[in-house]
């Protein structure tokens, strides 16, 4: 949310944006009793945080301090009384034509129909993924914080191009992409076709890694079916096997 819409007087959730994280651990210093660090040194949300940013004042400031301060803005508030789970845009709202985002619960598995019933798997053009991209601001989380968009403006003209789906888990403390390529296979195969078809790419490789069982075997069924014509096709061009690494 807007920091600038949370003061000390709302009731706000911390929560931690793991791909921005890079444990400089200042909000641990700040608001020890929200924020803790894991074994790796990258910053979470207490299990109490919730509780005690609704019972104490002081510590829900030294929250929202903790967040202004962050080097990486990697806290994100949540008003105590939101919806977790947006409603569908309309058309007027979202001009982009993509349905925003919703929680899927941690058992749960999505399937490539309800990925598609959500809004996912449209028909966008190169370019209009570009502009979309470029619009939503988001950036590279390798240091340099370098635009996507203008990363994937400058494949554009590359010979070839190729578009690596990076599931091979590296990151120290999360298992954000096997969760996602076990759970919303369609969500990754789906930014993977978009990825591909922004750049002109006619090759996707998707890399699990070799113990990530459950995700090697979503994965590869999602994209058996592809093939065989049950998402139409890709548009980009055709997908290389799933790759253990």
């Amino acid at each position: 949310m807007d920091r600038r819409l949370a003061d000390s007087t709302d009731l706000v959730r911390f929560r931690i944006d793991a791909t921005r994280c890079d444990g400089q651990g200042v909000c641990v210093l700040i608001a020890p009793e929200l924020f803790e660090l894991d074994r790796y040194g990258l910053a979470y949300v207490t299990k109490d945080a919730d509780r005690l940013a609704a019972e104490d004042p002081d510590i829900r400031a030294r929250g929202l301090e903790a967040d202004a301060m962050c080097p990486r803005n990697a806290i994100r508030e949540e008003l105590a009384t939101a919806r977790i789970v947006p409603a569908p845009a309309t058309p007027a709202e979202n001009e982009t034509g993509f349905t925003p985002r919703f929680v899927l619960p941690d058992d749960a598995y999505e399937t490539w129909a309800q990925w598609r019933a959500a809004g996912g798997w449209g028909d966008h053009s190169g370019e209009d993924i570009l502009h979309i991209v470029e619009k939503s601001g988001v950036v590279g989380h390798g240091g340099a914080g370098f635009p996507t968009a203008d990363k994937w403006r400058r494949v554009q003209g590359a010979d070839q191009p190729v578009v690596v789906a990076n599931g091979s888990e590296r990151e120290p403390g999360t298992e954000k992409d096997r969760y996602l390529m076990s759970h919303r296979p369609a969500v990754v195969l789906d930014g993977l076709r978009l990825a591909m078809h922004a750049v002109g790419a006619k090759l996707g490789i998707i890399c699990i890694d070799e113990d990530a069982d459950e995700s090697f075997q979503q994965m590869s069924a999602l994209v058996e079916a592809a093939r065989v014509g049950v998402f139409n096709g890709l548009e980009a061009g055709k997908l290389d096997e799933v790759h253990r690494c």
